[in-house]
């Protein structure tokens, strides 16, 4: 599964394009959440921020494993689902992703609801190159807490690419997912596999 942090820029991102669906319906799935590779000499250092195509990949995830929707014209009016979910769906709103065609291009296959219980939720999707670097077999979207994903994490997302990974040093995450919890801020492990 694969991480990821971001930082705000504190800049108003321009709000996305209606639905980029041709006159037959299809989506154009490069207007979605695509998948871009860093070129090498660009790839993510340590202590540097992804770029916005990386990090709308990772919300990419977020939209696939939520049933929320946002308020008109990205708003509050009108929004459905949880708060955790919409700031999920929101922040990829406001990043430029067509959330509505994503989940048209990558319907849900199959899904684990969230339960309070195991404290994550999984969507099963047939695999997109554009979301996902790949077209072959099924992809699981997943996120939730991190205290019970991050034992099942094997791989994280490195040098600021979706296919790229390393191994997890999940001590690492334990204690930077704590750190942020101690200052009341919501930690949620957003991967794929």
């Amino acid at each position: 599964m694969n991480e990821a942090k971001s930082a705000a820029d504190g800049k108003k991102a321009p709000a996305p394009a209606a639905s980029p669906a041709d006159d037959a319906g299809a989506v154009d799935a490069s207007a979605v959440a695509p998948v871009q590779e860093p070129e090498a000499e660009s790839a993510v250092k340590n202590g540097q921020s992804p770029d916005v195509n990386f990090v709308r990949s990772m919300l990419a995830t977020g939209i696939l494993c939520s049933k929320s929707e946002l308020g008109k014209d990205g708003g509050r009016e009108g929004e459905i689902g949880n708060p955790t979910e919409i700031s999920i769906v929101r922040a990829a709103y406001k990043a430029g992703v067509d959330h509505t065609g994503l989940r048209n291009l990558q319907p849900i296959v199959a899904e684990v609801p969230f339960s309070s219980e195991y404290k994550f939720m999984a969507t099963v999707h047939n695999a997109k190159t554009e979301i996902d670097g790949t077209d072959e077999g099924l992809v699981v979207h997943v996120k939730g807490a991190v205290d019970r994903l991050i034992p099942l994490t094997k791989d994280q997302a490195t040098g600021g690419s979706v296919t790229a990974t390393e191994p997890v040093n999940k001590n690492y995450w334990l204690d930077e997912a704590e750190a942020m919890s101690s200052h009341g801020l919501r930690v949620l492990e957003i991967g794929r596999a």
